[in-house]
Parts: C-alpha cells; structure tokens; sequence
C-alpha cells in the first residue's frame, strides 16, 4: 500500500523538520517581556493548567476526526467516481495507498502552520517544501529501477 522509502521519510522530512523549525523559531511573547522581573502571568496558564481541559482534549479529538473525515473523503471518494480509469485500470492499493499518505502529510503541514503564533515568510516557505518534496522523491524514486 505504501513505497517503503517514502513512508521512512515521512517522520523525517515531512513532518520531523517543519516541527524543529516550528519548535526554534516560533514564539508568542518576545523574549524582553518573557524574561521581565515580576512577569509571572505568563506562567500561570501552565500553573493553572488552563490549557489542557477536558474541552480541550474533545476539541483536538473533534479536529482529528474531521481530518480523518477531510483524509478519507479526498483520497478515496474523489477517486472512486468510475471503477476503471480510461485506460481501464483498476483503482487498487498502490494509488489508493499513495494518495492517503499526500493527504496525511498535507494535513500535517497545514496543522503545523495553524499552531504557529507568528508567521514568517521562511517558517511558511520552509513547511511548504517540506510538504512538496514528496512529488519530487516519487518522480524520482519510479524512475529508479531498484523500486517497483
């Protein structure tokens, strides 16, 4: 269902490196009020543990199942309208497979850039590549012979 190769990349390329890069350089408070004496607002809603409820959790349960939802209507129902294709091939594992691991890795960039507090246009450009290699490291991997 999936390309080995590629599915190794996904925790590395795809989604590994825009999370670094979300985890340097992103950040909600510049670092002269974070760092001011007597600023301890800042620390209250981890004190409080205001940012993880139970409503919270349902709402990153909720946004989950609409992914999934967003996954499964993309990759199979788009594709699904006729059995064959004009040239009469069948949708089988390997497109199917295919499509729902760009959807994935699609969803996860998207998520990533949704997380940032300040968008730049290094952080933007860098998620994007890293999401948009995937069609270069499929061209190049059915052209190698070692792939089936």
């Amino acid at each position: 269902m999936y390309e080995p190769f590629i599915y190794q990349l996904f925790n590395i390329v795809f989604t590994g490196l825009p999370i670094v890069l979300y985890g340097l350089f992103d950040y909600e408070v510049e670092k002269k009020t974070f760092l001011a004496n007597g600023n301890h607002t800042l620390y209250a809603i981890g004190l409080t543990n205001a940012l993880f409820t139970l409503r919270v959790f349902q709402m990153w349960v909720l946004a989950g199942c609409a992914q999934a939802l967003f996954v499964f209507l993309t990759a199979f129902l788009a594709n699904q309208a006729a059995p064959c294709d004009s040239s009469g091939r069948m949708y089988d594992f390997w497109p199917g497979g295919q499509n729902v691991y760009m959807v994935c890795i699609f969803m996860a960039s998207f998520t990533i850039l949704l997380m940032h507090h300040r968008y730049d246009y290094l952080c933007c450009t860098f998620i994007a590549l890293c999401s948009f290699v995937y069609f270069p490291i499929v061209w190049i991997e059915s052209t190698m012979s070692m792939f089936p």
